[in-house]
């Protein structure tokens, strides 16, 4: 089974959404399946424009998960999809 993970900017600093990530993406990954072995795929592009701060490079993070984000996860093929951040359900 091929799972996609999909997480929040890395650059919007939340430790907590990474930790969660890694650690879901670490234990999925050692489930046992009868049928075939799961397939972990994190879906984390880069932030565009990284070094915009402030209220600009706020509204163009904004901006992205609305077009960016939501092309690239099209592109991932998984038999499952988890958006990690509520935040991101735009992207459902």
């Amino acid at each position: 089974m091929k799972i996609a993970l999909v997480e929040d900017y890395a650059a919007e600093g939340w430790p907590s959404m990474a930790l969660y990530a890694e650690q879901l993406a670490v234990h999925l990954a050692a489930l046992p399946s009868p049928r075939s072995p799961v397939e972990i795929v994190r879906v984390q592009p880069r932030r565009p424009l990284p070094r915009l701060a402030g209220r600009v490079g706020n509204w163009i993070t904004l901006l992205s998960r609305w077009t960016v984000y939501q092309a690239i996860a099209r592109r991932v093929r998984a038999d499952v999809y988890h958006v990690l951040d509520h935040s991101y359900a735009n992207l459902i």
